[in-house]
């Protein structure tokens, strides 16, 4: 015989015989379930990938991260991932996520960041799913926006610009 105990604990202790029948038919009922696949986890969400773009130039569309998001889950997941927050426009899904994943499946999703002005960038990738506790699930994007450090103004008229006569190793006169 097993005793289990019964709540409401701890001042009276008290302790209830349970039969090792039912516990047998506890256990065959659990490894029956368990060797048919009956017991199945939901779907899971889990995304790999940072969002710290690091410094990008301003006006560039060269600075991406991708996310890898999975579902190691039993079920399928469903997404829809969209960007957030005070510089929401400096980042753009370029390549989205599919809208859903099977289980055991995963898919990609490609941000890319393109600051229009100088200084810190920052806005959330939140991925909107449909599991319980991880909805959405949220990644924070950040990026400094920097100008570079000299610039060619070229003419505006066919690309060249007239120095004038200049004999060689001569300053050119103002």
């Amino acid at each position: 015989m097993i005793l289990s105990t019964s709540t409401p604990l701890p001042s009276a202790m008290k302790t209830t015989p349970l039969p090792i029948r039912l516990l047998t038919v506890l256990a065959t009922a659990f490894l029956l379930a368990f060797s048919t696949g009956a017991v199945t986890a939901a779907q899971d969400i889990f995304v790999s990938g940072g969002g710290a773009f690091g410094n990008v130039l301003v006006n560039t569309n060269t600075s991406t991260k991708t996310f890898t998001i999975s579902n190691p889950g039993d079920a399928g997941l469903t997404l829809a991932p969209t960007i957030n927050g005070a510089d929401a426009s400096e980042f753009i899904i370029t390549t989205p996520a599919a809208g859903s994943v099977a289980a055991k499946d995963s898919t990609t999703l490609i941000v890319t960041c393109t600051p229009t002005s100088p200084g810190a960038k920052s806005a959330t990738l939140s991925i909107a799913n449909n599991v319980a506790g991880k909805d959405p699930t949220d990644i924070p994007l950040t990026a400094t926006g920097t100008a570079p450090d000299i610039t060619v103004d070229q003419a505006a008229d066919d690309g060249t610009k007239a120095f004038g006569s200049v004999q060689r190793g001569a300053p050119r006169s103002a």
